[in-house]
């Protein structure tokens, strides 16, 4: 399985002001976006751009922040960004969503090996174990590990998490 090096975590909006703030629609939680100190930018399917983050403030409690990034120092430069992605690198994103375990409840796990899907109904933050409970379809639950190795993609907007777990797992 290739290696996912980036994650989707938002999208530019608008420029903010004439100094080359933006505006970004985070996809993610918030605690996960604001320990970062750089995010990646990507225009369509060009290599992703890092920025540093100067400032990051919340403007509302539905994802949307006003954000200040290194070397982006006027309107015109932000207005170029509108619309792009805004990415993070998945290990250091990885490492929130382990302690922020939680947010998957509710998630559908579809796991690629068995091509079935599973509702994740409870969560066990065990250090260095982490443990997702999901109900089958046949209404049986199951211990599933919550490890970066089986995780293919996590899809915050459609509350998917796609997995390739070990066969004969689930």
């Amino acid at each position: 399985m290739p290696k996912q090096e980036y994650i989707k975590i938002g999208s530019v909006g608008k420029a903010h002001g004439l100094q080359g703030a933006i505006k970004i629609h985070f996809t993610s939680n918030p605690e996960a976006i604001t320990a970062l100190d750089y995010f990646f930018i990507q225009k369509y399917n060009e290599k992703p751009i890092p920025f540093f983050v100067e400032e990051l403030s919340w403007m509302d409690d539905k994802g949307k922040a006003m954000a200040r990034l290194e070397d982006l120092d006027s309107k015109e430069k932000a207005d170029n960004l509108f619309k792009h992605s805004v990415l993070a690198k998945y290990d250091e994103v990885f490492i929130n969503w382990s302690e922020m375990i939680e947010m998957l409840i509710g998630f559908e796990l579809i796991d690629q090996t068995s091509q079935t899907k599973h509702e994740i109904i409870e969560v066990y933050p065990i250090v260095n174990n982490p443990l997702l409970e999901v109900k089958t379809k046949n209404n049986t639950t199951i211990l599933v590990p919550y490890q970066k190795e089986f995780i293919v993609k996590i899809d915050i907007k459609n509350k998917t998490l796609i997995c390739k777990l070990p066969e004969g797992l689930v």
